[in-house]
């Protein structure tokens, strides 16, 4: 769905006898929410809804969330190798990566031994005992045993493969924001290659569209015949297969709001069966 079928999916499944009415921007606050919320579930399991979905686990979730993974390397990091007995690599964001949302996984690359190792994530309270440990400790072997453990701005990888040239970083970045735009008639002139959005029945070079086509303007024609379109908008970067379930968890944010809980009930039973 595009912003306008989503919200008007939204407003449908709101649309109930003395129910009340949201504006666009309430919508776009409870879409983002249902967007978040969506991803959080699928990603860790920690929300309530649909429990058995989980990232990685389950293959449906992986199709909805592949939009969102990213791949990070040396050029979008800042690296910083000290050498302290096992050598420390100090990894950080660069400041226009600004969509990073949880880590899936990291190796790196050794120029000194021209080799990829994978490393493994490590908690504090075990950073400092599990090189007591033979099979766990930090070592170059065919089975390396790198770790990496979270900091303030980054990532400390502790380590024994020589000089490190590069790190491959996969995540899972943070969903847009998305927001509805603004509706337009027939007095906008807009430049050309602009999309819009029809929000009722719209002509446009002797075109006629319904709700929630989408077209693009052309040379000659800048403007409008007649109707209501939605321009400057951003959509959901999310994949269209979740689509119908964050306008049913919008709907449940805006309902809630507006302390309806029956229907907010009745949503969750249909979410949660689905």
């Amino acid at each position: 769905m595009n912003i306008v079928q989503l919200h008007e999916r939204v407003r449908f499944w709101v649309d109930i006898v003395a129910s009340t009415r949201f504006e666009s921007e309430d919508i776009d606050n409870a879409v983002n929410i249902a967007i978040d919320n969506k991803v959080r579930e699928s990603y860790d399991q920690n929300r309530p809804m649909n429990r058995s979905d989980a990232f990685q686990r389950v293959q449906r979730v992986r199709d909805e969330l592949g939009p969102l993974v990213r791949k990070l390397d040396v050029d979008d990091l800042e690296l910083t190798q000290e050498a302290d007995g096992d050598k420390n690599l100090l990894i950080f964001l660069k400041s226009d990566i600004t969509n990073y949302g949880w880590l899936l996984s990291m190796r790196m690359h050794s120029s000194s031994y021209s080799a990829w190792y994978p490393v493994f994530p490590l908690t504090h309270n075990r950073k400092n005992v599990v090189e007591r440990n033979p099979y766990r400790k930090v070592r170059r072997t065919p089975q390396s045993k790198s770790y990496y453990y979270e900091e303030a701005s980054g990532w400390i990888v502790r380590h024994d493969c020589g000089d490190v040239d590069n790190i491959e970083m996969y995540y899972l970045a943070t969903p847009a924001i998305v927001n509805y735009g603004i509706e337009y008639d027939s007095t906008k002139v807009f430049t050309i290659n602009d999309q819009v959005i029809a929000v009722e029945e719209t002509v446009y070079n002797t075109i006629t569209y319904k709700i929630g086509e989408k077209f693009t303007i052309v040379v000659g024609v800048l403007s409008i015949t007649s109707g209501l379109i939605v321009f400057s908008y951003i959509e959901c970067d999310v994949r269209k297969t979740t689509h119908e379930e964050i306008s049913r968890r919008a709907a449940m944010n805006c309902l809630t709001a507006a302390r309806q809980y029956d229907k907010v009930n009745d949503l969750r039973k249909e979410i949660t069966a689905s």
